[in-house]
């Protein structure tokens, strides 16, 4: 595929996409939330970190990339937080966007104390240019290619490219990268001073590579947006925790755990259902179907995204659930039932829910 991952983290959930790390030396304290500032939908990853200057530590989000590509596409909402007391002489510079080989930094992408944009090749400042706000969201979007002499990155804030970095920029013994972490990492410490704060909102990311006939270049400035269920359909094989709806157990956003769910007992049991429109204007680069899941007895099962598009039903990949709240999602870049780009009418009028298959 061409989109290997895509969040808006519409559902409230910190884990929907990837899994969530801290490392370094620990911060005195930190948040690592989901908060109703977006940029696009409901919501937004908040990560932030309370440390003094010279402490080295991070909150990240970090997302596997798939078949590790020598050239990716990568977009992200972000609205930084940076704050300082004490009057200290701080020059922190801190990455919220690393492209990684393994535990190598093949290219990062930080912001220093004034919101000023560096590009790194592990903990090499090899360029910069641009701004990030701290007043609202800035687009980011990167073309990456690794290689020792002849590779590159451009970078783009709001649709105006602020780097285009062309030599080396391969950190690691491998042209690859593995996964991308995203949020917030102190590359450079402070000098003095005491608390500082750093971090940032993050939304509507996106990765794509160069395969396939679609999304397989810059990905633009669009966002992702919640489609939430809103009425059942005629597949309705999940029972339910209260009540005669199934859609109004599965509309939350955060997820409410175990307040309100369905609950499936056999093999092929089915539960799809319509959602709300996107208003016309737009595109449609991918269908995603998101679901959170656990056991609630028993061995493991398996639960599959499934979605229904003309005539065509489509079941994807099963996630394995535990007796632990998990995440499992899978993208549809093209409409199953015409093997075509989704046109706006096809993505407003399908059936979306969840498949047990096992």
């Amino acid at each position: 595929m061409s989109r290997l991952a895509m969040c808006g983290w519409e559902s409230g959930f910190r884990d929907e996409i990837g899994f969530f790390s801290a490392g370094g030396t620990a911060p005195n304290s930190s948040t690592w939330d989901v908060s109703s500032v977006a940029r696009n939908g409901n919501y937004a990853l908040k990560l932030a970190y309370y440390g003094n200057n010279n402490t080295a530590c991070y909150a990240m989000q970090s997302i596997l990339i798939p078949n590790l590509p020598d050239r990716v596409f990568a977009r992200l909402g972000m609205k930084r937080i940076r704050e300082q007391s004490m009057g200290s002489t701080d020059n922190c510079v801190d990455a919220f966007l690393d492209l990684m080989h393994g535990t190598t930094r093949q290219l990062g992408l930080a912001v220093d104390m004034f919101g000023a944009v560096r590009l790194y090749r592990g903990t090499t400042n090899i360029d910069g240019g641009g701004q990030i706000p701290t007043t609202n969201f800035a687009c980011v979007e990167m073309d990456a290619y690794t290689h020792a002499t002849s590779g590159w990155a451009r970078v783009l804030i709001n649709g105006v490219q602020v780097i285009n970095f062309t030599g080396d920029t391969l950190e690691s013994t491998v042209a690859a990268f593995s996964h991308v972490d995203i949020g917030a990492k102190r590359i450079v410490n402070g000098t003095g001073g005491n608390a500082v704060v750093y971090g940032g909102y993050f939304d509507d990311f996106a990765l794509n590579n160069t395969s396939g006939t679609i999304n397989n270049g810059q990905i633009g400035q669009g966002g992702i947006v919640a489609m939430r269920p809103t009425v059942d359909t005629a597949d309705k094989d999940w029972g339910r925790s209260a009540g005669s709806d199934n859609y109004a157990l599965v509309d939350d956003a955060p997820l409410d755990g175990d307040s309100t769910y369905i609950t499936g007992t056999n093999s092929g049991d089915l539960d799809l259902y319509e959602h709300g429109d996107i208003a016309a204007g737009g595109t449609v680069d991918a269908v995603q179907v998101a679901f959170g899941q656990r056991v609630s007895a028993g061995a493991g099962r398996t639960v599959a995204p499934a979605l229904r598009a003309g005539a065509t039903t489509a079941i994807g990949s099963g996630f394995s659930a535990t007796n632990t709240y998990g995440f499992g999602a899978q993208i549809w870049e093209t409409n199953p039932d015409t093997a075509a780009a989704w046109a706006l009418l096809a993505v407003n009028s399908l059936q979306a829910g969840v498949a047990l298959t096992n």
